[in-house]
């Protein structure tokens, strides 16, 4: 009876021991891993490598953003107990998932924001057009609220399109083709106003030079627009690395599809809407 009361003793006090240790260990270890990371850090610091506070860049956004009062102050001492915590600890990490999801849910609000300027901005632009006469009629429609919902969709369709289209360099190559292409018109259009309509009223009047230089800057443009354009964006010294020559010429026909949208417009629509507004002749007796 004794013997199994002492064994059993025995086995609890190993039992601990054996606990005791693995603590031990754990907290060696995380002190150990700290300890060379904190290593780590100060010998980039002196090779220059030091990417800067990562803390303050945190702290800069969160203030930079107009947050609810009770959420940035919440964010701000979550960030500052962060500071003063060993990375190993397990608190760290619940404080660092923490701002985390506060400045990925900032950056999301922000993008969607980003993307409904861009949506209802364009939609407008496209409303007005077919208003001018410039676009398709089916973009003059407004709903109850006077939303150019048509145009919107549209533009969700192809927004939608475009993220597929490849990553951030090839969306970039093709979507500012025609954004780009817009300098040389507004360049000609100056020149060609000055020398047509010299006396036309405006706020401000530049030296009659100016014209000519706005020409020389449509002819340099052209060429880096026309010659540039492919040169670059087939090299694979571009901000892609590779050849992103075929996405220039999607640019280029997404640009020109405007073309048959404009020819639609003149030679079909407006056509037909006036030949239904044009009076009927009537007959007058006796005539």
């Amino acid at each position: 009876m004794l013997a199994e009361l002492l064994s059993g003793e025995i086995e609890l006090l190993r039992l601990e021991r054996k606990i005791d240790d693995d603590v031990r260990g754990a907290m060696f270890q995380n002190q150990r891993e700290f300890y060379l990371q904190e290593q780590l850090r100060v010998i980039h610091k002196e090779l220059g490598e030091d990417d800067g506070d990562d803390f303050a860049d945190l702290e800069a956004l969160i203030r930079k953003k107009a947050l609810p009062k009770v959420v940035e102050e919440r964010t701000l001492r979550e960030l500052r107990k962060l500071r003063r915590m060993p990375p190993m600890s397990p608190e760290f990490t619940v404080a660092r998932n923490f701002v985390d999801w506060i400045v990925a849910i900032l950056l999301i609000v922000a993008l969607v924001l980003s993307a409904l300027n861009a949506i209802t901005g364009t939609a407008r632009a496209l409303h007005q057009m077919s208003v001018d006469g410039q676009f398709p009629r089916f973009f003059q429609q407004t709903n109850k609220h006077g939303v150019p919902h048509r145009s919107m969709m549209f533009n969700v369709v192809v927004m939608i399109a475009v993220v597929f289209m490849g990553g951030a360099v090839e969306i970039y190559t093709f979507s500012n083709v025609g954004y780009l292409a817009s300098f040389l018109p507004v360049l000609i259009g100056y020149y060609l106003l000055r020398r047509d309509r010299p006396n036309l009223r405006r706020p401000f009047r530049l030296p009659e030079w100016m014209k000519y230089v706005a020409l020389a800057l449509a002819a340099f443009y052209a060429v880096i627009y026309f010659y540039g354009g492919p040169v670059y964006a087939s090299c694979s010294c571009s901000l892609a690395g590779r050849n992103t020559l075929v996405y220039y010429f999607i640019g280029l026909g997404t640009l020109a599809s405007y073309l048959p949208l404009y020819w639609y417009r003149k030679r079909i629509e407006d056509r037909r809407s006036g030949a239904e507004e044009a009076p009927t002749a009537v007959a007058v007796p006796g005539s």
